[in-house]
């Protein structure tokens, strides 16, 4: 069977789709958002990858759970930009505790906890992980509150530790 013959699966047209609108992905990146399998997202991949649709634009840099390095594919006009949002979207959904972590922090952000002067205690944040609806495992509260922390402290935002 011809390789244009495979270009009208839906599978496929959904990942030319997405590599339109966002411009570069991993595979692992189009298997969770896309809901399909990672053998046929790399299978389509590199159907796309033969007629010249995507090439290959970075690498993802290996971290403690990646077994192998993965490769960001990008179409040929995308910019840097968006090669490092997707690498930044590749090691989210890499890192469950991280998804929770933006979702807390981004809450708090919305509360009115961070009135005076745009700044929060480090307490006030074990304080609201603890007291969020968010199943976490106690042994995990000081690090999801440090990443908390990170974000915020990205957000502009003062943490104040207290002794």
């Amino acid at each position: 069977m011809p390789i244009f013959g495979k270009i009208y699966s839906p599978k496929l047209c959904l990942m030319t789709e997405y590599y339109q609108l966002n411009g570069c992905a991993t595979v692992y990146t189009l298997h969770k958002l896309l809901s399909i399998s990672e053998r046929t997202a790399y299978r389509h991949n590199n159907i796309l990858a033969e007629i010249g649709f995507i090439n290959q634009v970075s690498e993802v840099p290996k971290t403690g759970r990646m077994k192998r390095p993965s490769i960001v594919w990008g179409i040929e006009d995308c910019l840097p930009r968006q090669s490092r949002s997707a690498i930044d979207l590749h090691l989210r959904l890499m890192m469950p505790k991280r998804i929770v972590s933006e979702s807390i922090a981004y809450c708090l952000l919305d509360s009115p906890t961070i009135i005076d002067y745009y700044e929060i205690k480090y307490d006030d944040v074990l304080s609201f992980i603890k007291e969020s609806q968010t199943e976490v495992h106690p042994k995990s509260v000081p690090r999801i509150a440090d990443q908390v922390c990170q974000i915020l402290h990205g957000k502009g935002v003062k943490i104040i530790f207290s002794r």
